[in-house]
């Protein structure tokens, strides 16, 4: 029993170790900005489209298990933490019509959304030094005519489109991290990556870009699976945002 009790406080004093090293200096940084001449309406709507959120658990030899329940919690749990600070910031929210828990988009915006990711990671693309980390408002990125007709059917000045990636630890890898930190080596024991688009629905454009900082992991503060934890992510990602 004194064995397991002592297993059980390394344990907890090793992750929280583990922890404490990957969530040093994690933040969000913003690539596109609005630039000069954009001038900000003085009542805007937002619409929030379904969050993209793809959770998995770590086995222990290290590989992602999709976890479509974790997905679908954290999903919800983003959406409600986004409308809650788009509220906080006086910006009216439109709310998306709610579909089902594995495919929550209207079949016409399903597309859309892939295509927010593949925007979202040519952006990332574009900016290639440490030193280029930077407001960019002349980057010039949009999402089209699809993006366009969401105006027409809600009715909304704006949309936020958010991509989310989170890992977490089973058993097994969180075991194998404590054994690895006793040899002075650093496991992977999950991440969390991610960012948030501000598109312009008259004209489809991107007017806003925000990305989480991939090193490091934001699981002991920003877990999505939580409402708490949706709210300090939802804050991170809107941080700055020019409504």
């Amino acid at each position: 029993m004194r064995f397991v009790s002592a297993f059980e406080s390394t344990r907890s004093r090793l992750i929280g170790s583990l922890l404490a090293a990957l969530l040093a200096g994690c933040t969000t940084v913003p690539f596109i900005e609005p630039g000069p001449d954009w001038i900000p309406l003085e009542s805007s709507s937002v619409l929030i489209v379904p969050p993209d959120s793809r959770l998995s658990r770590l086995t222990t030899g290290g590989m992602p298990e999709p976890r479509a329940d974790w997905s679908t919690e954290a999903r919800a749990h983003l959406r409600d933490g986004l409308a809650r600070s788009f509220a906080s910031r006086g910006v009216s929210v439109v709310a998306y019509p709610a579909r089902g828990n594995v495919v929550p988009w209207r079949p016409e915006d399903a597309s859309l959304v892939k295509l927010h990711e593949a925007v979202g990671d040519a952006i990332l693309a574009s900016v290639v030094l440490p030193t280029q980390h930077s407001r960019r408002p002349h980057l010039d990125y949009g999402l089209g005519d699809a993006a366009r007709q969401l105006h027409d059917d809600f009715g909304a000045d704006f949309a936020l489109f958010v991509y989310c990636n989170a890992t977490y630890a089973g058993d097994g890898r969180v075991v194998l991290g404590i054994l690895a930190a006793l040899g002075g080596v650093v496991t992977d024991i999950g991440a969390l990556t991610g960012f948030a688009s501000l598109v312009d629905l008259r004209d489809g454009k991107v007017i806003w870009f925000r990305q989480l900082v991939p090193r490091g992991t934001l699981l002991g503060s920003a877990d999505p699976r939580t409402p708490e934890g949706a709210d300090v992510l939802a804050d991170l990602l809107l941080k700055e945002m020019p409504l």
